[in-house]
């Protein structure tokens, strides 16, 4: 029966003896099974380490959910149809890094009111065609954040369904995008009402539409040294 596993900080680490092994010592679960539920992260400090597991859910809900967290890494899961893969609120100094991300129904990566994480090394694909708006990582009011080295790779023109986008930043200010590559969407970056961030070194290839667009009021973003490829629109603001 699914259920939520909670990872915290105590003799077992919650819920990890059951679907992993503890390490007290450094606050590490580390997966020994592929999952269909959803990871709740409720002390400070964690590590989930998949260890190449999977998690496979029915089209709702999270794959991995934080709620008021710090210093907790996320690493080296692949997380397959949820409706968002990793959902984080109100937390901070949180490293997601080294994931997969397949056929989540609306976000791979989504922020609320969360400042300071880093994203890196993390791979998003949608590899199903299905008519739901889909969406790499989206961040709304969240700021000081850096995506590095995250690839997003979204099958849109075998998938004229819908809509599909790569990072979208709603109200979002200071964040870096850095060295990533999104490609195969409708549109691949999207600032909405967020300004003072940078994005430089990006590979943006293959949109159907736009490959970055910036709407106002957004101010004072820099977008520099990043490489346009075949984008029906390179860059528009």
């Amino acid at each position: 029966e699914k259920s939520t596993k909670f990872i915290r900080d105590d003799a077992t680490g919650g819920d990890c003896a059951s679907i992993g092994t503890w390490d007290a010592a450094t606050l590490t679960c580390t997966l020994t099974i592929d999952l269909t539920e959803t990871v709740q992260i409720d002390s400070d400090g964690i590590t989930l380490d998949g260890g190449g597991h999977m998690m496979t859910g029915l089209k709702t809900g999270s794959g991995v959910y934080l709620d008021t967290r710090s210093g907790v890494t996320i690493r080296n899961l692949v997380i397959k149809e949820f409706s968002f893969g990793v959902n984080l609120n109100d937390s901070h100094d949180i490293h997601i890094e080294n994931n997969t991300f397949e056929n989540d129904t609306y976000q791979a990566i989504v922020f609320f009111d969360s400042n300071a994480n880093s994203i890196s090394g993390n791979t998003v694909l949608i590899l199903t065609s299905e008519k739901t708006r889909r969406q790499g990582f989206v961040i709304f009011n969240s700021h000081e954040n850096s995506f590095e080295n995250n690839t997003i790779s979204l099958n849109a023109h075998a998938n004229t369904k819908t809509t599909l986008q790569g990072i979208l930043l709603f109200d979002s200010n200071r964040n870096s995008l850095s060295s990533n590559s999104v490609s195969d969407t409708n549109q691949g970056i999207l600032f909405f009402n967020s300004s003072d961030n940078t994005s430089y070194e990006n590979r943006i290839q293959d949109s159907i539409k736009e490959g970055f667009i910036i709407f106002p009021p957004s101010t004072r973003n820099q977008v520099h040294h990043n490489n346009f490829i075949n984008n029906g629109i390179h860059i528009t603001d």
